[in-house]
């Protein structure tokens, strides 16, 4: 049963504001179901704004202060501030006063709807800085939790699973395809094939492509127009001079 410590009712609405007996504040309802509940017939917009200069931050935080917690903020910034500069919406794995140049889990979102990860002012749609990590990549066992890797995962445990990156210069209106990588299931779950292909045909939304270069990852082996390729460099139906050259050219 719930017990109001307080509440106020006014013309237009008997639940205006109402403090329960359990220190559950309810706006727009008596029955408030967390710590703090608004609620509204139609839209419900809660906002927190400031007004003061020098740097402060207007924002909310996430603070959870049991084994393992940590706080979250995220707030708007104006032109004050001295390490984000103005116009930017930020979530960051620190409180809004404590996030700076030392916090390295920031999500930015600039006035020109530029997004880094990472860093505080994204020149592109898409920024991400990945971790400061020195030496070359050991190709005989890469690391797939590396921190200076940017990883798109299929969790579909399948040879005949895909995924990929699409790179469009046509709006979504169009139906040509564009160009891009798919990363395909190999001959076993423990391998992994890797295409560069381009759009040949517009003729709806799943259009033909053409595979423009293949890496297989049971073999090792490379394709140039071919998805099959059997030899370390496979480059089938060359032409040269108007002539075709037959797979047997394969070197």
């Amino acid at each position: 049963i719930l017990t109001y410590g307080l509440r106020v009712n006014t013309a237009g609405d008997s639940n205006a504001l109402a403090v329960m007996g359990n220190g559950s504040v309810g706006i727009g309802t008596g029955s408030p179901a967390t710590k703090l509940n608004v609620a509204n017939a139609g839209e419900v917009i809660v906002r927190s704004s400031m007004t003061a200069a020098d740097g402060f931050r207007g924002g909310f935080e996430a603070d959870n202060q049991h084994t393992g917690g940590t706080i979250w903020s995220m707030f708007s910034t104006n032109n004050s501030d001295g390490y984000f500069g103005g116009g930017k919406f930020v979530i960051a794995n620190e409180s809004m006063g404590g996030v700076d140049a030392n916090t390295t889990a920031k999500f930015v979102i600039n006035g020109s709807g530029n997004v880094g990860i990472a860093t505080v002012s994204p020149s592109q749609k898409l920024v991400v800085n990945t971790n400061a990590t020195a030496g070359l990549a050991d190709l005989l066992d890469i690391d797939k939790t590396s921190g200076n890797l940017i990883r798109f995962t299929n969790p579909e445990y399948s040879v005949s699973a895909s995924m990929g990156l699409l790179l469009r210069v046509f709006p979504d209106s169009d139906v040509r395809q564009g160009a891009g990588i798919i990363a395909s299931g190999g001959d076993t779950n423990a391998r992994t094939n890797l295409s560069l292909f381009v759009s040949t045909d517009g003729a709806s939304n799943t259009s033909l492509s053409y595979a423009a270069l293949t890496a297989i990852g049971s073999t090792g082996n490379v394709g140039i127009g071919t998805t099959s390729p059997i030899q370390k460099l496979d480059t089938p139906n060359i032409v040269i001079g108007g002539s075709t050259i037959s797979a047997s050219y394969r070197a």
